[in-house]
């Protein structure tokens, strides 16, 4: 029991560090053999682990939706208490801070995966599953504006798919600006100003 505990402590580990690897360089400039030399591991058990890098890069994608996109969308939903207009700045804010702060390289892993995902040389079977999953995300954003007006934060005849639009738009150009260097504060200036653009 305690190695099979083990096993997958270091495959989640491993898993993470290949995300911020192909999250640095992105997909085309990483080669298996960074992986395996960045990893630590053996070429087979890198393969016998998480498949080719295809299937390594589809599990860094699918781990950074979960572990880190997904915890700041669901904080539009915390507080329900708290207007939506600071539940928004709430949102931006953290991920302001994930652009920017701590261990993570610069910017967003969404957002490089889907600038790539136009490329040429990029899979076309790894580009439909980064674009299903960015039609996905669309669509959550304007159910989540479509339940604020059923729970009448929002008027009845506020345009959900433009102030869907509105808010992806600046997560996205807030990504891009802090790949490029830009401040905390000044970002936070950039959400603060969109927010009070916002048709709300």
């Amino acid at each position: 029991m305690a190695a099979g505990r083990k096993l997958e402590f270091d495959k989640q580990a491993s898993l993470e560090k290949a995300m911020r690897i192909f999250w640095e360089n992105g997909y085309s400039a990483t080669s298996l053999s960074v992986l395996i030399r960045e990893l630590g591991i053996s070429k087979p058990s890198l393969y016998n682990t998480f498949g080719n890098k295809d299937s390594l890069f589809t599990m860094c994608f699918q781990h950074y939706v979960k572990e880190y996109s997904m915890p700041r969308y669901e904080l539009l939903r915390t507080s329900p208490s708290l207007p939506l207009e600071e539940r928004i700045r709430m949102y931006l804010y953290a991920l302001i801070d994930l652009y920017t702060k701590g261990d993570t390289p610069k910017g967003c892993f969404y957002v490089k995966c889907l600038a790539e995902a136009q490329g040429p040389f990029f899979p076309e079977e790894l580009s439909n599953i980064l674009l299903a999953t960015h039609k996905s995300y669309c669509q959550s954003m304007i159910i989540f504006f479509e339940e604020e007006i059923g729970s009448n934060t929002l008027s009845s005849q506020a345009d959900t798919e433009l102030l869907a639009d509105c808010l992806i738009t600046t997560g996205l150009g807030i990504a891009v600006q802090a790949r490029s260097n830009k401040s905390p504060k000044s970002l936070r200036k950039v959400a603060d100003v969109s927010i009070s653009n916002l048709p709300i």
